[in-house]
């Protein structure tokens, strides 16, 4: 069930915003964060937010993030 929603979720957002879906895609592939976190960032950067706070240490490394 979790999976079918996911997958619902990562449709709804690809559709919505393609550039920043693969964008997110491939700070993934390259193991800069996770595909959530990654399409969290690009999203609120389009939205011009100047970064997005996190606790992930590894998701910080995002220029995207700042680390709390």
């Amino acid at each position: 069930m979790i999976g079918l929603e996911t997958n619902v979720v990562i449709r709804y957002l690809a559709q919505d915003d393609a550039v920043q879906a693969w964008k997110a895609l491939r700070a993934y592939e390259s193991g800069s964060a996770d595909f959530s976190d990654a399409i969290i960032a690009y999203t609120n950067t389009a939205h011009e937010c100047e970064y997005t706070v996190t606790f992930d240490k590894q998701t910080s490394k995002l220029s995207e993030m700042r680390l709390l």
